[in-house]
C-alpha cells in the first residue's frame, strides 16, 4: 500500500495564504503589502471595449513614462506661464497617444498599439487608461509627475466646460439679501 505523503510546509502555508487571501475585500487586500503582495494590487482598465488588468510599473517603464512625458509637460509649463494652458490641447492628445503604446508595449497588447497608430481608439479610452495606471502607481511614483500633470489639466478643462456650457447648472449660493437680519 503507497504512503500518502504529508504536505511540506511550504504547501501548507501556501494553501492557508490562497484560502485567506481569497477570503480578504478589496478594501482589505489593498492594506496588503505591495512588496510581499504584487498580486493584490492590480486595477482593471477597459480599453477597446476590453477589461484589461493593470499592474504597478517597474523603474524602466515609469522612467520611460517620464521621458515620454517632457515635452509635454514643458509645453504646459510655457502655456500656464502665458496663462493659457488650455492651448495644449493637440499636444495633450498626442501625448496620450504616445502614453497608450508605452503602456501597450510594456503589457503586449497588440491591438491598443495599432489602434492608437491608425487613431481607431476613443479619448475616453486614452484617458482612462493614464488615470488608472497612474492611480494604481501612487502618489510616491515621482516619475509620474508629469503624467499627474496632464491628468490635473484634463480634469481642469472638463470641469471649465462643464461650467461654460452648463451655467444653469452651478450652485445657487444664497444672496446677502435674503438673510435674516
Amino acid at each position: 500500500m503507497a504512503e500518502i505523503e504529508a504536505p511540506s510546509l511550504e504547501e501548507a502555508v501556501q494553501v492557508l495564504l490562497e484560502t485567506e487571501i481569497g477570503s480578504l475585500s478589496d478594501a482589505q487586500k489593498n492594506l496588503l503589502s505591495q512588496a510581499l503582495f504584487p498580486e493584490t494590487h492590480t486595477a482593471d482598465v477597459v480599453v477597446l471595449g476590453t477589461k484589461r488588468e493593470l499592474r504597478p510599473l517597474t523603474i524602466k517603464w515609469s522612467r520611460k513614462l517620464h521621458v515620454l512625458m517632457q515635452p509635454f509637460n514643458q509645453k504646459a509649463t510655457q502655456a500656464a506661464e502665458s496663462e493659457s494652458v488650455f492651448s495644449v490641447d493637440g499636444d495633450l492628445l498626442e501625448a496620450l497617444g504616445k502614453v497608450a503604446t508605452l503602456l501597450a508595449e510594456h503589457y503586449g497588447w497588440e491591438d491598443v498599439k495599432t489602434a492608437v497608430d491608425e487613431e481607431d481608439i476613443h479619448i475616453e479610452d486614452l484617458q482612462a487608461l493614464a488615470v488608472r495606471q497612474e492611480k494604481l502607481q501612487g502618489d510616491n511614483d515621482f516619475l509620474l509627475a508629469p503624467l499627474r500633470v496632464a491628468i490635473k489639466i484634463m480634469q481642469a478643462r472638463e470641469v471649465m466646460t462643464i461650467k461654460t456650457h452648463h451655467p444653469e447648472l452651478e450652485r445657487k449660493t444664497p444672496s446677502s439679501s435674503s438673510t435674516p437680519a
